[in-house]
């Protein structure tokens, strides 16, 4: 259980038990609350070898351009962050190494306690535990990541190489999405948000690099005033006709009213009609990329609260600028990709944001999931 308290009268007696957990499995790093800066995150951020090896499958004959070896390396990361890489014949699962306490996870250390016994302190997450299963679990729901290479190096091209590579088993069955609760109908297809500028830029770039993908714009639930006719074009059915479907951050705003489940409620004369839902939520999509994921720095716009709900299986927070302002911004990405336990938690976050506790987790090297999931190739 972690000492760190959300809200409440509790913070009193959360106080006291981090205390008392520093007193006997002391942090020994420096008191520094300096904070950090843009640029100190910069250069702690995960960057993919130059002299990665790579398989010469990722070079695939469904996307009419060549890849440089720097955008090869991406796609092969973007591919194991989506848990597959190349085996000698196709795409395989990877057997990741993590069992339990076989690898430490990010920001947790080793320690005895007063018995010899051997346990697991983080100070971050108030956290003392003797094995992992519960946060390696966590750890492994997230597949997907940050993308965010710099500005003009072909993310839009590496994510449609990922598109063209890596697709979803089909399947006709409901399946039961455990974040909202609900039965969801799984779909094949890559959900793409962007701002309403680059849409076209979108649809260019997918019909000359992968022109067999389908491509649909979906403009959002037609007003009530509108022909049932148009009622079509925002159905499941139809949506799950395509391989890609590009919608926008003003069509996700509009939406957030149709979006949560209409709790029941007992009325003395049965509704004439039921409320409508955003097919956006009603489908287990196969993948859902943020385009220019700034937009969702504060995690609490419309926009945003639609994109945290939408089922997935694998999520990419893509921007060339994940940080504006400070690291605070992150927090919005975090929220989206559905990162524990710091998406939930805002007393959590806000000590990974003091100096001390972000020392701490940088100078180790553990810069709590920012190594796994994010990715800068400033390097050509």
């Amino acid at each position: 259980m972690s000492a760190i308290d959300t809200k409440g009268p509790k913070s009193v007696k959360a106080q006291e038990e981090l205390r008392l957990l520093n007193t006997y499995f002391s942090s020994g790093s420096a008191q520094d609350t300096s904070g950090w800066s843009l640029q100190d995150f910069y250069e702690n951020v995960h960057v993919p070898p130059t002299d990665r090896e790579v398989s010469t499958r990722i070079q695939s004959g469904a996307i009419n351009c060549k890849l440089y070896p720097f955008q090869k390396r991406a796609v092969d990361w973007l591919l194991q962050r989506e848990g597959v890489s190349f085996g000698e014949d196709a795409l395989t699962p990877i057997q990741t190494p993590e069992s339990t306490n076989a690898v430490i996870p990010a920001s947790f250390r080793k320690i005895q306690d007063a018995t010899g016994n051997t346990c697991y302190v983080s100070h971050t997450r108030g956290l003392c535990v003797t094995d992992f299963n519960s946060i390696w679990d966590s750890q492994r729901a997230l597949r997907g990541g940050i993308l965010a290479e710099e500005m003009g190096l072909g993310k839009t091209v590496e994510l449609i190489a990922l598109m063209c590579l890596h697709n979803r088993q089909s399947t006709s069955s409901p399946i039961f999405d455990a974040y909202s609760g609900t039965s969801v109908t799984p779909s094949e297809a890559t959900l793409i948000i962007t701002p309403n500028s680059i849409l076209k830029q979108w649809k260019t770039e997918i019909n000359t690099h992968a022109p067999h993908l389908k491509v649909l714009h979906y403009k959002g639930l037609p007003s009530e005033s509108a022909l049932k006719s148009n009622d079509a074009a925002a159905s499941v059915e139809n949506l799950l006709e395509y391989d890609v479907v590009l919608t926008t951050y003003s069509v996700l705003s509009r939406e957030v009213h149709y979006a949560n489940i209409v709790p029941n409620r007992n009325f003395r004369h049965p509704k004439k009609h039921e409320p409508r839902r955003s097919p956006l939520v009603l489908i287990s999509w196969w993948r859902v990329c943020l385009d220019e994921a700034q937009m969702v720095e504060s995690g609490v716009s419309q926009a945003a609260t639609v994109a945290r709900l939408i089922p997935r299986c694998n999520a990419w927070a893509v921007s060339g600028t994940p940080l504006r302002k400070d690291v605070r911004d992150l927090r919005g990405l975090l929220i989206f990709l559905r990162y524990e336990p710091y998406c939930s938690s805002k007393t959590l976050w806000g000590r990974v944001d003091k100096g001390d506790y972000f020392m701490e987790t940088f100078l180790n090297v553990e810069i709590i999931c920012f190594v796994d999931t994010l990715i800068f190739n400033s390097h050509i």
